[in-house]
């Protein structure tokens, strides 16, 4: 009896050795960051100006959205660098932490335009959520 406890004790001590060395062996060989890492500016590859506007009825999706299952509630953010960061892209301008800010440029924020046009604007209609009563 005491034989085979051994036995098994020393198939399962070897088993445990091997798979940590290869975890260890699998985990040194890949690099923990690439020649590109991290990524600091993501260049828009696809053209969105064919979009139009979808109509959502409000009921259907609050409806579709409190019943469907959560999905990826515990899945990380897909767009953001190897050290957690927003990459800078059309849409986004990662200002403060790349570089060092003066009051005048804080006080500008991400404006890089001289402005709207001069004179009178008139308001020819409103987005559909604010038509409809939404934020």
């Amino acid at each position: 009896m005491t034989t085979t406890y051994i036995r098994i004790t020393a198939v399962i001590t070897g088993a445990l050795m091997v798979a940590a060395a290869f975890t260890v062996f699998t985990s040194a060989a890949s690099p923990k960051f690439y020649d590109d890492d991290p990524i600091w500016v993501e260049h828009d590859t696809q053209d969105a100006s064919a979009m139009k506007p979808l109509e959502v009825d409000l009921v259907v999706d609050l409806t579709y959205n409190m019943l469907a299952a959560s999905e990826g509630s515990d899945i990380r953010a897909q767009n953001v660098n190897t050290v957690d960061e927003v990459p800078d892209s059309s849409w986004f301008t990662n200002r403060i932490g790349r570089r060092s800010m003066t009051a005048a440029d804080i006080a500008n924020g991400p404006n890089t335009t001289a402005g709207p046009a001069a004179g009178t604007w008139t308001v020819g209609s409103l987005p559909m959520l604010c038509a409809r009563g939404g934020p």
